[in-house]
């Protein structure tokens, strides 16, 4: 059983014990939610998880492609250090749990750096996470006009820009078969 400390995205006011990623609660639908903090939590047996959507089974999928760069030997092209993992990991479950964002792609760059992409005709996005620092680029892919935006150290931070500059729509759990 995988028992490793994950960072994971939780409201200022959540108890210790809540598993999954959430943001605050805003006053107004169209307000933004936030994300005001992190804490440590102990990640389940990605081997045991069984997502119950299409949805769920993709993104798990990608959990589990972020944590088999983590355990790869460290001379591997592809091998990720712990910190950039679970960065990942993070953005991951919490776009996961509380967006209708797209899946991303993964693409390492080395072991201390991973970008994941979206492609949403005709723009290209670039979410650049390493261990000391996140940025974000954009890409016009027709008139190949790019826009680099430097996000803060600060990971919860730099979650709410990527999200809010990605604009993803916020997600309304319509089942309880929608996890």
């Amino acid at each position: 059983m995988w028992t490793e400390s994950l960072w994971t995205v939780l409201p200022s006011n959540a108890a210790a014990t809540q598993p999954i990623a959430r943001t605050s609660d805003s006053a107004s639908s169209a307000e933004p939610t936030q994300v005001t903090e992190i804490r440590k939590l102990q990640v389940p047996d990605l081997e045991q998880y069984r997502p119950n959507s299409y949805r769920s089974e993709h993104f798990w999928q990608l959990w589990k492609a972020v944590d088999r760069m983590r355990r790869l030997p460290t001379h591997h092209k592809h091998h990720l250090k712990a910190s950039v993992a679970d960065k990942a990991i993070v953005f991951l479950n919490t776009i996961h749990r509380e967006y209708s964002a797209d899946l991303p792609l993964l693409l390492p760059e080395d072991d201390d750096h991973l970008v994941l992409t979206w492609d949403q005709d005709p723009v290209k996005s670039f979410f650049n996470i390493s261990e000391d620092e996140q940025d974000l680029m954009t890409l016009h892919k027709r008139n190949r006009v790019s826009c680099d935006v430097e996000l803060p150290n600060d990971f919860p931070q730099a979650v709410n820009d990527v999200i809010q500059l990605l604009a993803f729509p916020s997600r309304a759990k319509s089942s309880s078969t929608d996890d």
